[in-house]
C-alpha cells in the first residue's frame, strides 16, 4: 500500500493537520468536505491567518467511479469548537494500491475501489 502523498492531487496537503467538516455517499462518488492544510511545498502556500497554526482552505476531496465502499464505526458525534463550529476530526491514515483506497479516523473507516481521487479546494485563499 502505499501513502496518500503519492497521488498527485494530494501531495501538497497535510490530512493529519486537515479536518472533515462533512462526508457523503451516493451512487458512483464518495466526498470529503474539508478543511485541509497545506504542506509547505504548496505551491499557493502563504501565512498562517490570524489565529490558525497553519494556511489551507477549504475544499472537498472526492472519489468518482466508485464501484465499492464500506464504511465501518460510523456514528461518533461531531467536535464543536469555541466558535460552534463542527468537524469530524483528521484522516488519521490514508493508504492505496491500485483502484482500492483505505482511509481510518475518528468518523470511521472506508475503503473505497474507486476509478479516481481530486482535491477542489473551494474556500477563499
Amino acid at each position: 500500500m502505499l501513502d496518500y502523498t503519492s497521488i498527485p492531487a494530494l501531495a501538497y496537503v497535510v490530512l493529519e493537520e486537515s479536518w472533515v467538516l462533512g462526508i457523503s455517499a451516493r451512487p458512483g462518488v464518495v466526498e470529503f468536505e474539508m478543511d485541509l492544510t497545506f504542506a509547505k511545498d504548496h505551491p499557493e502556500l502563504k501565512p498562517p491567518r490570524a489565529g490558525d497554526m497553519y494556511y489551507g482552505r477549504t475544499g472537498t476531496i472526492q472519489f468518482t467511479g466508485v464501484t465499492s465502499l464500506t464504511w465501518s464505526g460510523q456514528g461518533a458525534p461531531p467536535a464543536i469548537d469555541a466558535n460552534g463550529a463542527h468537524d469530524y476530526d483528521a484522516i488519521d491514515s490514508f493508504q492505496w494500491h491500485g483502484t482500492i483506497y483505505t482511509l481510518d479516523g475518528s468518523w470511521g473507516a472506508m475503503r473505497i475501489d474507486a476509478a479516481d481521487v481530486e482535491v477542489t479546494l473551494t474556500g477563499p485563499a
